[in-house]
C-alpha cells in the first residue's frame, strides 16, 4: 500500500486557510471604526506542530517578554494583541530564536500593547495545555477547533470559550440519524487515541440506550503502526460484515489511509457515516465514479457559512502583499510546487522559481479550498467575539448568523449533515441534507436530497433481524446481541401497537385486544337482558308459570269446600300456591342490568320465598302423617292437626331463613360488579354476592328442608288416604332435589349471563316441579273428574286403604 510522501505538505496546504481567515477578520475589524473606535488589533502567530513542548513554549512566550515584531500586521500604540496558536506540522525553520530571545513568564517591559485574548488551539490536547497555563493569569482563551466535551467544564476551564459545538451534540445527532433510518446493526471504526476512546465510550452508551448494536468494533492506529494481522482483521470485518452501515471516527490523517485501504475491498455496498473530524477533500481522488467506497456517505460537519468578501481576499493574497509572513512563504512553495527565494528555501535544479504572484484560486480543491471551511469560519467568529466579558457576547456576524456563548462557554454552533456523491467527471461533491441544533436535541433531515448507491436503492437497510410487526414482541436469541431476535405473538389479553416492541402490554380492564393483537378496543357490556332471546324466553316462562299458579290458586279458592281441597289443609295449599307464584316472579329480578336494589333483593327474595314453599310442603307432609295417626283410638296428636300449628311451623322455618338473610345483608351484602376477564371482548355486569358463604348457607338451608320433606313424604307415600299427597310430594321433592343438585356444578362452570340463566332455569324448573307434581292431579279431579271429588268416594277409598294395611 502506498502512502503519500508529501503528506505533511498536504496538511499545511489544507490548513493554511485558517490563518488567512484570521488575518482577514483582523483587517476587517480594524477597518470598522464604529466597532472598535481608537483601537487597533494586532496579533502574533505561533505554531506548535501538535507538539506539547512547542505548545508549552508558545504559551509561555505569550505571557512573557516579546522581542520580535508581529508576524503580519504592525502593532500601533494602544493596540490589543491576539495570539493565534496555529496547529500545523512542525517546521523548525519557520521560527528561530537567538539566545538573547529569552522568555520570562509574567514579565513585560514594553507597555505599548495589551493582551486581549488567545485564540487556539486546533486539538484538545493543545487547548487543554494552554488553558491550564493561561487561566492563572485570567487570560481569556477562545478555542476554534476542539469539540472535546470536557472543555465545557467551567470549573476546570473558567476562562475558556469556543466557537465550535461540543462533540456530545454530534454524538446525539449520529444516534438520531441512525434511528431515523432504523439502522440497528452497524460497524464501528475508531482511532486508537484518547479522543477515539472517549468517542467509543460515549457512543456505546448511546447505542445501548437506543437499541443499536455493533457487529464489529475496530480500533485503528496510524498506518505505520498497523500490523499485518490488524490489516487482515479490518479487511475481514469490512468485507464479511452483514451490516450495511459503518461509523467512522478519526482525523483525516487516519482516514486517508483507511480510504486507500477500503478502495481495494469489496465494500462498495456499504454506507459510511463519517464524523466531523474528517476532511473528505483531503483524500485521494477516485479513478472512476463507482471506485470510491465513500460515494453516498453521510458525514457530519461543524456548521459554517460563507464569509462575505473572503474569497476576494483570498484571490488577492500573495507573498508580495505580506512580505513578513514567513509561514506564507513556506506554504507558497508547497502549494505551487516552486522554489521561494532564499533564505526561505534552497534552490533546486530543474524546479521553477515562485513568481510570488500566483493565485490561490488556481489550486485544486484537494490542496486549497476557496470556499470557507468550518475551521476558518470558527476562527472568524472567534476574532469577532473579543470582549472583556466574553459571557456577555452576543452579535450577528457579517454572514448574518447570531453568535453567542452559553453558560458553559460553548458556542451555539450546530452540525450539518452532508451526502457525498462522485459525479461522472470523478469530482466529489457534497449536498447538505440535514443537521442537528440545540446540543443535538433538534434533528432534521431531507430524504429527497440524498443520493444512495445504486445497488442499495432508496433507504438502505442495516438490521440483524427483521422488525417485529405490531401484535408481536421481540425475544432475544441466546448468545447474540440484543438487535438479533425472533418475533413471538403476544399472549391473549395483550397487544403491541408498534414495531420491535420488547414486551406486550396488557389492555385496560374495559378494553380487549383485537384479532391482530395490535390495539385495544372497548369491550361490549354483557348481561342477561330482556332484549335478547334468552332473556325473553326466561321472562315469558316466569310470567306463564306465575299465571298458571294464579289460575290454580283461583281454582282452589273457588272449590275450597270440596273434599279434595279440604283434605290436606287448604290454608297450606293457598300459602304454597302463593309462594310458588312469587318464586316464578322473583326470577325476573335476575334479568336486566344489575343495580344495587336488584342485587340486594334477588338472592334474599329467592331464598326466603323458596323457604316458605319448602316449609309449606314439609308442613303438608307432616299433616298427612299426623292425620293418619290421629285416627287411631287414644292418639293425642289431634291437637297438632289444627291450622295454627301448621302455620306456626311454616313461620318458624321461614324466620330461620330470614335470619340468615339479615346477617348476610348486614355483614357483606351483594352489590353490582363487573367481570372483565371471564369472557374476552366483554365486560360482564353482574351482582357480586358479597359473602359467598352466606349464599351457600341459604342454599344449604333450602336443601335441608327439601331433604326432610322428601324423607317424610317417602315414608308416608303408602298411607291409606283417598287424597293422600305424600306420593305426589315425594315425586315433587325428587324433581326439586335433582334440579338443585345439578344446579351447583352447572352454576360454577358457567360465567356471565349464562350463569344467571342457569339459576333462573333452576328456579323455574324446581318451582314448576312442585306446582305440577302436587297440584296438577288435584286440578285434574276438580275440573275433569268431579265425581271423585265427593265424600262418598273419599270414604270408600279410605276404607279400602285401611283394609289393605
Amino acid at each position: 500500500m502506498h502512502c503519500d510522501p508529501s503528506y505533511e505538505a498536504r496538511k499545511l496546504k489544507k490548513n493554511y486557510q485558517h490563518t488567512l481567515a484570521f488575518v482577514f477578520a483582523v483587517e476587517e475589524l480594524n477597518k470598522d471604526f464604529h466597532l472598535f473606535p481608537n483601537v487597533s488589533l494586532g496579533f502574533q502567530l505561533y505554531e506548535d506542530g501538535h507538539n506539547m513542548r512547542k505548545n508549552h513554549e508558545a504559551t509561555v512566550s505569550i505571557l512573557s517578554e516579546r522581542n520580535w515584531t508581529p508576524s503580519v500586521l504592525p502593532l500601533p500604540p494602544s493596540a490589543y494583541d491576539l495570539y493565534y496558536s496555529y496547529g500545523r506540522p512542525s517546521y523548525d525553520s519557520l521560527v528561530s530564536k537567538s539566545p538573547k530571545d529569552k522568555t520570562i513568564p509574567n514579565y513585560h517591559c514594553h507597555g505599548q500593547s495589551k493582551l486581549a485574548a488567545v485564540i487556539g488551539a486546533l486539538t484538545s490536547e493543545s487547548t487543554t495545555e494552554m488553558s491550564n497555563m493561561l487561566q492563572s493569569s485570567k487570560v481569556p482563551q477562545i478555542c476554534y477547533g476542539s469539540s472535546d466535551p470536557i472543555l465545557s467544564d467551567k470549573v476546570q476551564f473558567p476562562f475558556l470559550y469556543r466557537t465550535v459545538p461540543s462533540d456530545l451534540a454530534q454524538f446525539t445527532g449520529i444516534i438520531k440519524l441512525i434511528l431515523y433510518f432504523r439502522w440497528t446493526w452497524i460497524g464501528v471504526v475508531f482511532t486508537g487515541d484518547d479522543n477515539g476512546e472517549k468517542f467509543l465510550q460515549a457512543m456505546e452508551g448511546e447505542m445501548q440506550r437506543n437499541g443499536v448494536c455493533a457487529e464489529f468494533i475496530l480500533k485503528m492506529y496510524s498506518m505505520k503502526n498497523l500490523a499485518i494481522k490488524t490489516i487482515h482483521k479490518m479487511e475481514d470485518a469490512l468485507t464479511k460484515s452483514s451490516a450495511n452501515v459503518t461509523l467512522f471516527y478519526g482525523s483525516t490523517s487516519h482516514f486517508f489511509h483507511l480510504q486507500v485501504l477500503s478502495r481495494n475491498l469489496e465494500t462498495r455496498g456499504k454506507i459510511w457515516i463519517i464524523t466531523a473530524q474528517w476532511d473528505f477533500t483531503a483524500g485521494p481522488r477516485p479513478d472512476k465514479p463507482d471506485s470510491n467506497p465513500f460515494q453516498g456517505a453521510l458525514s457530519f460537519a461543524v456548521h459554517k457559512a460563507e464569509i462575505p468578501e473572503f474569497q476576494d481576499f483570498l484571490r488577492s493574497v500573495n507573498p508580495k502583499k505580506y512580505p513578513n509572513d514567513i509561514l506564507m512563504k513556506h506554504f507558497w512553495g508547497f502549494a505551487f510546487d516552486c522554489v521561494m527565494p532564499p533564505p526561505y528555501s534552497i534552490p533546486i535544479y530543474g524546479k521553477r522559481k515562485c513568481t510570488e504572484r500566483e493565485r490561490l484560486d488556481s489550486l485544486p480543491v484537494s490542496d486549497f479550498d476557496m470556499n470557507t471551511v468550518w475551521q476558518s469560519y470558527s476562527i472568524y467568529n472567534a476574532v469577532y467575539a473579543l470582549h472583556t466579558f466574553l459571557k456577555m457576547v452576543r452579535f450577528n456576524n457579517s454572514a448574518g448568523e447570531e453568535v453567542y456563548f452559553d453558560e458553559n462557554g460553548d458556542s451555539t454552533a450546530t452540525y450539518d449533515i452532508f451526502n457525498w456523491i462522485v459525479l461522472p467527471n470523478i469530482s466529489l461533491v457534497s449536498v447538505k441534507v440535514g443537521g442537528v441544533k440545540h446540543r443535538g436535541q433538534d434533528f432534521f433531515f431531507d430524504d429527497a436530497k440524498v443520493v444512495w448507491k445504486e445497488r442499495l436503492g432508496q433507504h438502505p437497510r442495516s438490521i440483524c433481524s427483521e422488525s417485529c410487526l405490531p401484535g408481536f414482541r421481540k425475544v432475544a436469541e441466546k448468545g447474540r446481541p440484543s438487535c438479533c431476535f425472533k418475533c413471538v405473538r403476544c399472549l391473549p389479553g395483550q397487544i403491541s401497537n408498534q414495531i420491535d416492541m420488547d414486551r406486550c402490554e396488557t389492555c385496560k380492564e374495559d378494553y380487549y385486544p383485537n384479532e391482530a393483537r395490535n390495539k385495544c378496543v372497548p369491550k361490549n357490556l354483557s348481561f342477561l337482558s330482556y332484549d335478547e332471546p334468552l332473556g325473553i324466553a326466561l321472562a315469558s316462562s316466569a310470567f306463564s308459570f306465575s299465571f298458571l299458579a294464579i289460575f290454580l290458586l283461583g281454582t282452589f279458592i273457588k272449590h275450597r269446600d270440596s273434599p279434595i281441597v279440604k283434605a290436606n289443609n287448604r290454608d297450606l295449599s293457598y300459602i304454597l300456591l302463593s309462594s310458588l307464584m312469587l318464586c316464578f316472579l322473583c326470577s325476573l329480578l335476575f334479568i336486566g342490568r344489575p343495580r344495587m336494589e336488584t342485587c340486594l333483593l334477588r338472592q334474599t327474595a329467592f331464598g326466603l320465598i323458596f323457604s316458605v314453599s319448602l316449609a309449606t310442603v314439609l308442613a303438608k307432609t307432616i299433616t298427612v302423617v299426623l292425620a293418619f295417626n290421629a285416627t287411631k283410638p287414644g292418639n293425642r296428636m289431634r291437637k297438632w292437626l289444627r291450622p295454627r300449628a301448621a302455620h306456626g311451623f311454616v313461620l318458624l322455618c321461614s324466620l330461620i331463613q330470614a335470619g340468615i338473610c339479615v346477617v348476610w345483608l348486614g355483614t357483606s351484602p351483594p352489590f353490582p360488579d363487573f367481570d372483565t376477564r371471564s369472557e374476552p371482548g366483554y365486560i360482564i355486569l353482574e351482582c357480586n354476592e358479597g359473602s359467598v358463604t352466606a349464599f351457600y348457607c341459604i342454599l344449604a338451608y333450602m336443601g335441608l328442608l327439601a331433604l326432610v320433606s322428601f324423607t317424610v313424604a317417602f315414608l308416608a307415600r303408602k298411607l291409606p288416604d283417598s287424597f293422600n299427597e305424600a306420593k305426589f310430594i315425594t315425586f315433587s321433592m325428587l324433581v326439586f332435589c335433582s334440579v338443585w343438585a345439578s344446579f351447583i356444578p352447572s352454576y360454577l362452570s358457567t360465567k356471565g349471563k349464562y350463569m344467571v340463566a342457569v339459576e333462573i332455569f333452576s328456579i323455574l324448573a324446581s318451582s314448576a316441579g312442585l306446582l305440577g307434581c302436587i297440584f296438577f292431579p288435584k286440578c285434574y279431579i276438580i275440573l275433569l273428574r268431579p265425581d271423585q271429588n265427593s265424600r262418598e268416594h273419599f270414604t270408600r277409598k279410605l276404607n279400602s286403604g285401611v283394609q289393605q294395611l
